[in-house]
């Protein structure tokens, strides 16, 4: 899995050490020039009885950036046919 972030170079070496018990993981620091954030993806999964609904996103899920900011978004519901249910 490769994680791509902007953290600092302190914050940079405690994620390293966060994630050295995980070989599958690779850090990728990200050079932002800019002062502020840039768009990036959030990814949500929500289940229903009836369904499931994937919902991606840009925006931080705080008030602030659904406010006068560009944010992406897309939707798409996926209703469920059938349901297995295994009792032990």
């Amino acid at each position: 899995m490769l994680i791509i972030h902007g953290d600092s170079p302190h914050d940079n070496r405690s994620l390293k050490a966060q994630c050295s018990p995980y070989p599958q993981i690779e850090l990728c620091p990200a050079r932002l020039d800019i002062p502020f954030g840039t768009h990036h993806t959030k990814m949500m999964f929500l289940l229903y009885e009836t369904g499931l609904r994937i919902v991606i996103h840009t925006a931080n899920l705080i008030e602030q950036d659904w406010k006068q900011k560009t944010q992406g978004f897309a939707s798409k519901s996926y209703a469920i046919i059938f349901v297995f249910v295994f009792v032990l």
